[in-house]
């Protein structure tokens, strides 16, 4: 009779044995199935929002750093941010400049959930001068189109002879041109007052009613508006307590053009400056850019800012746009981080018990194998026998307790999720108010990843994928296996001689 034939017998006539052993492994499979399960769900669960979502990184001084040496940090020139760009897993980049302008005829567009008792919309004679923003970019395809921002439902964006030639053409929001009576193909202007910078115009004498200072001069620039964007999707709801919501709803005021447009407006800017206050130190003639890089794939993220090292100035760092993700996750993490513990603790407790669950059982069958041994069987079938006992009840009971894991870690999980769902909604409400966050270009911009902690636990489910399958009966037999090497070795040094005698 073979090995595996007589393996077979003995764990069915042995029924008592079988089903402790059994009853064991089915207990101890059910705390690593469950543990298995949350870890790999969480994981699928992120790599599937990861997937969906535009890696976009920046790249900007890190303040945070211990020791900065103010004297020598230097802006990010063109040429550092094109071999950024030429790296092999950027598949867009583009850099963009900013110049503010004011207006005594255009109104701003306000949403109306924006409106506080302390600041009604539009009230006539509020703010007679109002301001705008101008985002540049180096070609005529504005970034916030790309990612999905805004989308021009009238004219076309600036192109190559416009952008080469810095002609003053810009795409104002629908909203904007409508409040202002104003379309395709119109013609407006902006300005900038110039003062003459003098300490005495911050002193203020009692008794003597301050009179603010009066331009010296006023620059106008002229821009013809060349198309319409509207915000993708709905509006943001007002939040007084956080600037990145506040910067999202500024959207319709923003006014797009080209960098050389900007560039040819700042140095108009300085040079008018220069001439007013010539005693003035004006450091920062050289124009700043802010860089974005659209990668890949979210895998590239960590690639580019390994290589982004040795071209990057002294002081600066990668920034992309998971960090909110991070954040969101957090709850998850920790979730992932107890699984694995329960992970790493059952797989310990299986293989101590195991152990000596099975040394004790082969200690009563010594008589057994010392006939085995006597009738000139070889002691690697016989361990060969004691192996596929073990491993033929801990499949059935490791298959059983795949299904029953599985159910019950997507019970548990699901609660835990539920709870910090609410437990976070709670805490956001009992917010007191304004909570600092440390400043983020791309959240400003709206680049940042929209995910809740609700959309995570929508997504979520535990579920018997391949992945988590393989995996478990992978962490099973293996630690199955490893749990028999005591008992194999008790069977390798045992003598017929001295059983049978």
């Amino acid at each position: 009779m073979g090995f595996f034939k007589r393996a077979i017998t003995s764990v069915t006539r042995k029924i008592g044995k079988t089903s402790i052993l059994l009853a064991l492994v089915f207990v101890l499979g059910n705390v690593i199935a469950g543990a298995i399960s949350i870890e790999q769900s969480i994981r699928n669960t992120e790599n599937s929002i990861l997937r969906g979502m535009v890696p976009v990184t920046t790249v900007e001084i890190d303040w945070s750093k211990p020791n900065l040496d103010y004297d020598n940090i230097r802006n990010i020139t063109v040429e550092q941010i094109e071999r950024l760009g030429a790296l092999e897993m950027v598949e867009y980049f583009d850099y963009s400049n900013s110049s503010g302008l004011t207006s005594k005829t255009l109104k701003r567009y306000t949403d109306p959930n924006a409106s506080t008792p302390d600041r009604p919309i539009n009230e006539p004679g509020y703010e007679e001068t109002v301001w705008f923003r101008i985002i540049g970019g180096q070609s005529g395809e504005i970034m916030d189109r790309k990612m999905n921002k805004i989308r021009i439902t009238d004219g076309r964006e600036p192109n190559d002879e416009e952008v080469s030639g810095a002609k003053n053409v810009v795409v104002i929001s629908k909203q904007l041109a409508e409040l202002n009576n104003i379309h395709v193909g119109s013609v407006f202007t902006l300005e900038t007052e110039i003062y003459k910078y003098n300490i005495d115009y911050d002193i203020v004498v009692p008794d003597i009613p301050y009179e603010p200072p009066k331009p010296e001069k006023i620059l106008e620039f002229e821009f013809t508006v060349v198309g319409l964007f509207e915000r993708v999707g709905p509006p943001p709801s007002y939040n007084p307590n956080d600037m990145y919501n506040y910067m999202e709803m500024e959207r319709p005021n923003n006014m797009y053009a080209s960098n050389n447009v900007i560039k040819s407006i700042n140095d108009i800017i300085i040079m008018e400056n220069k001439q007013v206050n010539p005693e003035m130190d004006y450091g920062y003639e050289t124009q700043y850019y802010t860089p974005f890089f659209i990668l890949k794939d979210m895998d590239s993220v960590t690639v580019f800012s390994d290589e982004s090292k040795a071209i990057l100035p002294d002081y600066y760092r990668v920034l992309d746009n998971t960090s909110k993700f991070k954040e969101v996750t957090a709850p998850m993490e920790n979730m992932s981080s107890i699984a694995m513990i329960i992970l790493w603790v059952g797989i310990g407790a299986s293989l101590l018990i195991l152990s000596l669950l099975i040394t004790l059982f082969l200690r009563d069958r010594r008589h057994e194998i010392g006939i085995y041994l006597s009738l000139g069987e070889r002691k690697l079938k016989i361990v060969g026998q004691v192996l596929s006992e073990v491993v033929v009840i801990s499949i059935i009971a490791i298959t059983l307790s795949l299904f029953s894991g599985n159910i019950i870690s997507g019970i548990l999980s699901n609660s835990m999720i539920e709870n910090q769902v609410i437990a976070q909604q709670q805490a956001e409400g009992n917010s007191p108010g304004y909570v600092y966050r440390e400043y983020n270009i791309l959240e400003s911009m709206g680049y940042n990843t929209e995910v809740t902690l609700e959309d995570l636990a929508d997504q979520y489910n535990v579920s018997l994928g391949a992945d988590i399958i393989l995996s478990f009966y992978a962490a099973g037999i293996l630690t199955v296996l490893v749990s028999t090497l005591i008992p194999i070795l008790y069977v390798l040094r045992l003598n017929p001689r001295k059983i049978l005698m």
